[in-house]
C-alpha cells in the first residue's frame, strides 16, 4: 500500500509540477529543459549514479558486519576507500579539465567505470576478501564532482555532466539546467532510503 501512495504522491506531484511550471512567467525550471537532450542524459547520469551510491552506502558496511564479521565502527571505516576514490577523482578530473578544456570523456569513462565496479560487487560473498571489497569501492564510486557525490568511476561523472550542461546552456535559463540536474541525486538517495525501508 505505501509503494502505491508514494507512486501516487509522485504523479500528483508531477501534475502540479507542470501545470506551475507551465503558468508561470518566470518558471525556476523551465519546461523548455526537459526537451533538452543535454540537460535529460546529464540529469540520468547523475540519478542513475545516485541511486548506486547511497545504496552502497547504506548496505555495504552492513554487508561487511554480517558477512566478515567487522565491528560497526571498522565497517564504517573501510568505506573509506570510497571517500579517497571520490576526492582522489574530483581532483583529477578537475585539474584535467581546466589543463585540457576537454569534459565529455569524464561522464562516459566514469559510467563505464562504475557499471564495471557494480558488476564486481554482485559477486560479493563472505568468502571475498575485505581488500578486494575496498577496491571495488575505491574503483565503484568515483564519480568526481562534489564531496557529497560517490567515488572513483562515479567521480569523474557528475562534474563533467554539470559543465557539459551549463556549456549547452541553449534554452535552459541561468544555471536552471544545472540546477535541475543537481536537484537528481537528493531525489536519488531519498528513492533508495525509502525503497529499504518498506
Amino acid at each position: 500500500m505505501a509503494t502505491w501512495a508514494r507512486g501516487l504522491g509522485f504523479l500528483v506531484a508531477a501534475a502540479s509540477f507542470i501545470v506551475t511550471e507551465a503558468r508561470a512567467d518566470d518558471p525556476i525550471m523551465p519546461l523548455s529543459m526537459f526537451t533538452n537532450p543535454v540537460f535529460i542524459n546529464a540529469t540520468a547520469i547523475g540519478l542513475t549514479l545516485g541511486i548506486g551510491m547511497f545504496a552502497a552506502i547504506g548496505f555495504v558496511p552492513t554487508f561487511l558486519q554480517m558477512s566478515s564479521g567487522t565491528s560497526a565502527a571498522a565497517s564504517g571505516l573501510l568505506m573509506l576507500p570510497m571517500m579517497v576514490g571520490l576526492i582522489g577523482t574530483s581532483i583529477a578530473s578537475g585539474i584535467l579539465i581546466t589543463k585540457t578544456g576537454r569534459y565529455k570523456i569524464f561522464p562516459i569513462v566514469g559510467t563505464i567505470l562504475t557499471g564495471v565496479a557494480m558488476a564486481a560487487m554482485t559477486t560479493l560473498a563472505a568468502s571475498i576478501p575485505i581488500w578486494l571489497i575496498c577496491v571495488y569501492l575505491f574503483v565503484r564510486l568515483r564519480r568526481g564532482s562534489r564531496s557529497h557525490h560517490g567515488s572513483g568511476g562515479a567521480g569523474a561523472a557528475p562534474c563533467a555532466a554539470d559543465l557539459v550542461v551549463l556549456a549547452c546552456q541553449i534554452g535552459l535559463g541561468d544555471g536552471a539546467g544545472a540546477g535541475g540536474g543537481q536537484h537528481a541525486r537528493p531525489y536519488a538517495s531519498r528513492q533508495e532510503s525509502s525503497s529499504r525501508c518498506s
